[in-house]
């Protein structure tokens, strides 16, 4: 086979196999525990729910990952998963967080920010996942340009590296009547990349 046609072959194998397969790569170097270091708060207020008790859960998160997504499914195709957890992040679960995304950690109390961006890395869409016993609600909490620079003015994303402050709160009083609210502080570095 001609030098040419096999190195096209390559090359068209290696573009099926990162389309197809989900590709993660990791930060330079492997991930330490000062990696994990983070605060937030969220709490999850349901008022009237025909699925949830009624009641307050709150969340004090003292770590938190983040992975960079890249999937043609969602609103804006990149995006950043910060996931919070209420406990420090101990060497024996990064494995887990980068194998597994965090299953062992996800078996108690945890929070998910996933920051939507253009391809100027502006902020375009936030949604939040709050998941105690008993309760899990996912909501898009930010998609106005105007609502999205008011709770999130100082993200900032390098591409290896997130930054942000935020406070927050949405509601809704459609068939349940429940509110989220929020507050981060977090300095990180993308620790998995995941395409899908």
């Amino acid at each position: 086979m001609p030098a040419k046609t096999s190195g096209l072959l390559l090359l068209m194998a290696a573009v099926v196999w990162s389309v197809a397969v989900p590709c993660e790569a990791q930060m330079a170097g492997a991930p330490r525990l000062q990696d994990f270091q983070a605060k937030g708060t969220f709490e999850l207020v349901v008022t009237k729910s025909g699925f949830m008790k009624p009641g307050t859960s709150r969340i004090n998160a003292v770590s938190a990952f983040a992975a960079r997504i890249r999937d043609v499914r969602l609103p804006s195709p990149d995006a950043i998963a910060v996931t919070f957890f209420t406990a420090p992040v101990a060497a024996a679960d990064i494995a887990d967080i980068m194998k597994n995304d965090a299953r062992r950690l996800k078996s108690g109390d945890y929070a998910i920010l996933v920051l939507m961006m253009d391809d100027a890395r502006r902020l375009t869409q936030v949604n939040l996942t709050v998941s105690v016993p008993g309760k899990a609600v996912a909501r898009t909490v930010s998609w106005k340009s105007d609502d999205v620079a008011k709770a999130f003015p100082s993200f900032s994303f390098d591409g290896t590296r997130i930054r942000l402050k935020t406070a927050g709160t949405y509601r809704e009083s459609d068939a349940e009547a429940l509110s989220m609210s929020w507050t981060a502080d977090i300095d990180l570095p993308v620790i998995r990349n995941v395409q899908k």
